[in-house]
């Protein structure tokens, strides 16, 4: 889980927690051996999970336990930093397993339009972007022939069960 989504959730309980009191809290237990950095790039885009130390500590905070499987954390970290692409990904996930023949970008900018509305453009970057990062493929064309309709690739399946809790809101 990133910095930013774990402020999203400690946000429920506390409304005026700030991003700078967690990065405090985190930076304390990375220094106390407590959690260790699956990925870091510089400021943003930190992975951080529980060392074997930290594991009391999970207990007593409740937290979840998360088995992982071989990922690429430098692409999880990617996928989750970018707020538009997370969202993109998380209603593209949806959308194709409803339609597993494919989905276009305007399929997938429809059903944003409540919850998170964008603009054509926006969602067809954050595919091109998704698609060059190995996430989707290219399956076919849609109902116009300049019309791309996109698939998920085996690491993309990985990603959308990996997460999948995250975006099922």
């Amino acid at each position: 889980m990133t910095p930013n989504l774990l402020r999203e959730r400690m946000f429920h309980d506390n409304p005026k927690v700030q991003l700078r009191d967690l990065w405090r809290l985190l930076n304390t237990f990375l220094e106390k051996g407590l959690l260790e950095e699956l990925y870091s790039s510089s400021t943003i885009g930190r992975v951080v999970y529980w060392t074997e130390e930290g594991e009391v500590y999970r207990r007593f905070l409740n937290a979840p336990v998360v088995d992982f499987p071989q990922v690429n954390w430098e692409t999880y970290s990617y996928l989750l930093r970018g707020k538009t692409r997370f969202h993109v990904f998380g209603r593209f996930v949806n959308l194709f397993s409803l339609h597993p023949t494919g989905v276009s970008a305007t399929q997938v900018k429809k059903a944003m339009r409540e919850h998170y509305p964008l603009s054509l453009n926006a969602v067809i970057r954050s595919l091109k972007e998704l698609r060059l990062r190995g996430l989707l493929t290219v399956q076919g064309s849609g109902t116009k022939s300049t019309q791309p309709v996109f698939g998920l690739t085996p690491d993309g399946k990985q990603f959308a069960v990996l997460i999948g809790h995250l975006f099922s809101k």
